[in-house]
């Protein structure tokens, strides 16, 4: 998708070698250590009460509690 739109004024696609490392790195923070918590908690506190059942309040502590380990708002800023 990046490829699509790289005539736009802002660069969507890192040519050097370490800013592409750099990328391809935070996007494995996010499929490996973001997206599973956050897609628990998402079903948890959003998914099952619009189906009229009670969030696991365990399930609910346990990914917040992943997900704070996850600190990725530092490292975003940064770029």
């Amino acid at each position: 998708m990046a490829h699509e739109y790289d005539e736009k004024e802002e660069e969507l696609v890192y040519w050097d070698g370490r800013d592409q490392a750099i990328v391809a790195n935070w996007v494995d923070v996010e499929d490996l250590q973001f997206d599973p918590p956050a897609t628990k908690l998402t079903f948890e506190i959003v998914i099952k009460p619009n189906n009229g059942l009670a969030p696991d309040q365990g399930v609910v502590a346990e990914a917040e509690a992943k997900l704070s380990n996850v600190i990725l708002d530092g490292e975003i800023l940064k770029w």
